[in-house]
C-alpha cells in the first residue's frame, strides 16, 4: 500500500512538472483551454457559434461564413478554392494568433459534387471531427473543423425550396403589428423629442446673443459694423450665411 501511494505521488509530481514546463512555453494556449473548461455546460455565454456553409447552386458555388470578423458574409471564388488564414487579401481572413497565414483550404470538386478540406502545412494543424487532417478530406453536413484554437461547424446546402404564398390572415396580422408602435419605439420617439426641444432652446439662446439682420435691409443700408475691425472680419467669414451677423459688445479694456 505504501509503495502504491508513493508511486501515485511521484506520478502526480511528474505531471505537475510537465504542466509547468508546458505552461512556460504555451501559456496563452493553456489559458484558452482553461477558459473553455470553466464555462458551465448549460451556459452559452462566451462561446462563439462560428459556422461555414457550402452553397451549391445551378450556376455558382460559394461559401457563407461568419469566421471573418464575426460578420456573416458570402465568398465566391472562380477556381472553387477558398483559403482560410490570416492573409487579408487572398484568403477568408480569420483573426486568430494560432492560425497560420495560409492555414487550410476548402475546395469544391465538380465531378463528385462535394467539398473537401485540406491543411496547408500549418503550424498548429487542422482537425475534422477530432482527427488530424493532412490531405483532402471530404466534408459532410455537420462536421466539426478545428484550426489551431478555432472550432466551427460545416454545413452544405445543395437545394433550394420555394415555399407557398403566405395566407392573407397572417399578412394582416403582420401589417397590424407594424401599425402599432412598440413601447421601445415610443420611448425612442420621446427621447428624440426631448433632444429636439433641447437643441431648439439652445438655438433660441444663440439667437438672443446675435442681432438678426434682414439680408435685403443690409444690402440697402450697407455693411453694418464697418468701423469695427473685428465685426468686419467676422461678417466677411459669415458672408455665406446671411441670416445673422455677429456684433461684438463694447468691452472696457483697462
Amino acid at each position: 500500500m505504501a509503495d502504491f501511494l508513493e508511486a501515485e505521488l511521484e506520478r502526480k509530481l511528474n505531471l505537475y512538472q510537465r504542466f509547468v514546463k508546458l505552461y512556460e512555453y504555451h501559456g496563452d494556449l493553456l489559458d484558452e483551454i482553461l477558459k473553455i473548461e470553466s464555462i458551465l455546460p448549460n451556459s452559452h455565454s462566451g462561446i462563439n457559434n462560428y459556422f461555414l456553409e457550402g452553397v451549391i447552386e445551378e450556376e455558382q458555388v460559394s461559401l457563407i461564413t461568419n469566421l471573418s470578423n464575426g460578420s456573416t458574409q458570402r465568398f465566391v471564388q472562380s477556381q472553387g478554392v477558398w483559403v482560410l488564414g490570416r492573409d487579408p487579401l487572398k484568403s477568408i481572413f480569420v483573426s486568430n494568433p494560432y492560425i497560420s497565414r495560409h492555414h487550410a483550404a476548402i475546395y469544391y470538386v465538380e465531378a463528385t459534387g462535394c467539398f473537401y478540406f485540406s491543411d496547408l502545412e500549418s503550424t498548429n494543424g487542422s482537425f475534422v471531427n477530432g482527427e488530424p487532417v493532412y490531405h483532402g478530406v471530404e466534408l459532410k453536413n455537420g462536421d466539426r473543423i478545428c484550426m489551431g484554437t478555432l472550432t466551427f461547424s460545416f454545413f452544405v446546402n445543395t437545394s433550394t425550396q420555394v415555399l407557398a404564398d403566405v395566407d392573407s390572415d397572417i399578412l394582416a396580422q403582420l401589417k397590424y403589428k407594424q401599425e402599432i408602435p412598440s413601447i421601445s419605439h415610443l420611448h425612442q420617439r420621446r427621447v428624440s423629442t426631448e433632444l429636439l426641444d433641447g437643441r431648439r432652446e439652445s438655438t433660441l439662446q444663440c439667437w438672443r446673443n446675435l442681432e438678426l439682420i434682414d439680408p435685403d435691409r443690409e444690402e440697402q443700408e450697407g455693411t453694418i459694423g464697418t468701423n469695427d475691425h473685428e465685426a468686419t472680419q467676422i461678417n466677411s467669414n459669415l458672408h455665406q450665411n446671411p441670416i445673422y451677423r455677429y456684433h461684438p459688445q463694447n468691452q472696457n479694456v483697462s
